[in-house]
């Protein structure tokens, strides 16, 4: 599947998935299935997890001064019909689009991707998950991701633990 297959698919997957999981609810909600590995939640929009239904995810949300939540950066990974990983990211509104964002696992080289679209609930960057990306994230401790928001001079840079992926990788439809 070239990119503009992957892309149609992270806006199908954006669309779907992004409503019961931005707001990163921890319960399944009813005729959806959920499922924890440490770090990581393998989470399907049906009861019964099917390819294109789920993805594994991690959040990271932060407080304001008033005490209010907000996600900050929803970290997942999806299965497209024909095998093929993707990694989807879904930051907040008002970040520099033109620098993408920069993703590290552990202390390798930096992949920097691209923004693919922004919606209400967010802005989006997806690629396509080499078989090297896998295996690194497999045996890896952490993925750091880094983006710029607007005017910003530096990069805010976000944590990924990464115990729990290759367990919740192996069981994702």
């Amino acid at each position: 599947m070239g990119f503009k297959g992957l892309r149609v698919c992270g806006l199908v997957t954006l669309l779907l998935l992004a409503g019961s999981f931005f707001h990163g609810e921890a319960q399944a909600k009813d005729g959806e299935y959920r499922k924890v590995f440490d770090n990581w939640t393998l989470a399907c929009t049906e009861a019964k997890p099917t390819v294109g239904k789920c993805q594994i995810i991690q959040a990271r949300d932060i407080k304001n001064e008033k005490g209010v939540s907000s996600r900050l950066l929803q970290f997942s990974v999806g299965r497209l019909e024909g095998g093929k990983l993707y990694l989807n990211l879904l930051l907040p509104l008002g970040l520099d689009l033109r620098s993408g964002v920069a993703l590290r696992i552990d202390e390798g080289a930096q992949t920097n991707i691209p923004f693919t679209t922004c919606m209400a609930n967010g802005c989006q960057a997806l690629v396509a998950m080499s078989d090297l990306m896998i295996a690194d994230f497999k045996t890896a401790k952490v993925a750091t991701v880094a983006f710029r928001p607007w005017n910003a001079k530096q990069a805010v840079q976000i944590q990924i633990p990464l115990p729990g992926f290759a367990e919740a990788l192996a069981v994702l439809p």
